[in-house]
């Protein structure tokens, strides 16, 4: 969702020099990057909330859930929590493209997955002790404030950002997929096959930058 719209091209707004490239992007403002950000992060969520209780009912050697809502536990807690932080993403690499190009240049494609990979591992403080409360909500059942409660009651407030190391190396990979690799792969696409379409190449390319991604 968010690499196809980070990838739509458009001329309007353009600094000349990043309007005469072929297939560039026109740069959101601080306000569209949040927005988009944070609507994927919903969206992710929704998609994503059977899958990541299989995995950690798997990891944890629990039985499956039994209902719809055994399987979308947690699911409240996870969205409106990684909305912000998806929305974050998003934003930081849009604050970090303008820092590195000065408005004044499109970036290459090293730069543009390189700074996806920026943004991604500066998430990872607000995005650790996401991910720590969901994993210990499905252990617990407890709601997340009961959770973090219990976190905290045991281990210190320090606690809440234990494994933030390992987090900022998966949301590095994981946002140099969505919001680098994609769109550098969305307009070689379009650039090879211009008779697909701008939809269709942002799904190849998304689509492709995942699964290597993942």
């Amino acid at each position: 969702v968010i690499s196809g719209i980070c990838t739509h091209s458009s001329t309007d707004a353009m600094p000349p020099a990043v309007a005469q490239r072929p297939n560039a992007r026109v740069p959101l403002n601080d306000f569209e990057n949040l927005a988009v950000g944070a609507f994927g992060g919903i969206v992710e969520t929704c998609v994503q909330m059977p899958l990541i209780t299989f995995k950690i009912c798997v990891q944890d050697g629990r039985a499956l859930p039994t209902s719809v809502g055994g399987w979308y536990r947690g699911v409240v807690a996870n969205a409106s929590s990684l909305a912000p932080i998806t929305a974050a993403q998003v934003a930081v690499n849009g604050v970090l493209e303008r820092a590195l190009t000065n408005g004044t240049r499109a970036l290459t494609d090293v730069e543009q997955i390189g700074v996806a990979m920026g943004a991604g591992a500066l998430s990872a403080s607000l995005y650790s002790p996401v991910d720590l409360t969901v994993i210990q909500q499905g252990k617990m059942k407890l709601g997340p404030g009961a959770t973090i409660s219990a976190v905290v009651r045991d281990g210190g407030l320090a606690k809440m950002w234990r494994g933030t190391m390992s987090c900022a190396a998966r949301e590095s990979i994981y946002t140099a997929g969505y919001l680098g690799l994609g769109p550098v792969l969305t307009s070689k696409i379009k650039a090879a096959k211009p008779e697909l379409g701008d939809l269709t190449a942002s799904v190849l390319g998304s689509s492709a930058a995942g699964t290597m991604a993942a």
